[in-house]
């Protein structure tokens, strides 16, 4: 069965830079997709809120992963998550289903808020990738 990843901010392609660039740039593309919860800015980088009972949704990718564990455990570590220590992390890294464009429902691999952020804003729409361009394009002088 395949593995797939959900990746909603720092990690989305078109957001994607450093170390990790040529990794997810190295994933094949499945789908744009969608999640139930709160998806909030933390300044440098996004952090999703899973809530099923949610009628806001986080907007993101689902990109393929290779069967080489190594892909993972550099994803694990650039997000802060520590499979021997899920408590401590900064992220968890759980399973959650994804609804993609064409209606099928995705199990993917998702790195999520331990718990609700205090004092984080919160991005309406749920998209990463539209709150930081139109962000920065306000920030701009005219």
């Amino acid at each position: 069965m395949p593995e797939f990843l959900f990746v909603y901010g720092s990690l989305r392609p078109g957001l994607v830079s450093g170390a990790m660039r040529q990794i997810i740039l190295g994933l094949p593309p499945i789908s744009a997709g969608s999640m139930p919860g709160r998806l909030y800015d933390l300044g440098p980088y996004p952090v999703a809120v899973v809530d099923d009972t949610a009628v806001t949704r986080i907007e993101g990718e689902v990109l393929a992963l290779p069967k080489d564990p190594t892909v993972l455990a550099a994803l694990d570590d650039y997000e802060g998550f520590r499979p021997d220590n899920p408590a401590g992390s900064l992220y968890r890294r759980i399973r959650h289903h994804v609804s993609a464009l064409d209606g099928r429902s995705l199990r993917c691999w998702v790195y999520v808020a331990p718990c609700e952020p205090p004092n984080a804003t919160l991005i309406p729409g749920g998209d990463y990738l539209i709150w930081r361009t139109r962000r920065h394009a306000a920030s701009r002088p005219e």
